[in-house]
């Protein structure tokens, strides 16, 4: 009998707490619902930390390029790769990968900055993969739909597609 009566004591106080680490949660989450109620939109042309979904996320493979006024398809159908999300660009000039820094602008501009790569030597791919480099780091546009992504610059363009959707 004591052993019931111990084992429904134990229950009933086991039952009765209360965990306060989810009230603070649905707090927090109150608290930053208010903060996120109070941001504006940003004005016309400005800089914006909001996602650019046809661009962001997603491996965009080279299918050609234009550089001095000469389009050309990728060298050797070596495939040169780009992906964008949350500032960064990553992906493969056709012999070394590369990261880098870019800003993407509501109004179709963009900029690439602080271009990494790293330092392999591939013979023949090493133009295309110098100019594909120097095209990403003139870049002043960009167009994009749910397909084809183009950067375009001074020097040329460079026409992407992605097939994943």
């Amino acid at each position: 009998m004591k052993y019931c009566m111990f084992l429904f004591v134990l229950a009933l106080g086991l039952f009765s707490c209360k965990n306060e680490g989810q009230d603070a949660a649905a707090q927090a989450q109150a608290d930053s619902l208010a903060v996120a109620s109070q941001v504006q939109a940003p004005e016309s042309g400005q800089v914006s930390n909001f996602n650019f979904p046809d661009v962001e996320g997603k491996i965009w493979k080279l299918s050609e390029y234009e550089y001095d006024g000469n389009t050309n398809p990728p060298f050797d159908k070596s495939v040169l790769t780009l992906q964008l999300m949350n500032g960064k660009a990553t992906g493969n000039a056709g012999c070394n990968d590369f990261n880098g820094t870019v800003e993407l602008k509501g109004n179709g501009e963009l900029s690439f900055s602080g271009i990494a790569k790293t330092k392999m030597l591939c013979n023949s791919r090493m133009t295309q993969e110098t100019r594909f480099i120097e095209l990403l780091e003139t870049a002043t546009s960009y167009e994009a739909n749910m397909i084809f992504l183009k950067i375009k610059g001074p020097k040329g363009m460079l026409t992407f597609r992605n097939d994943n959707k």
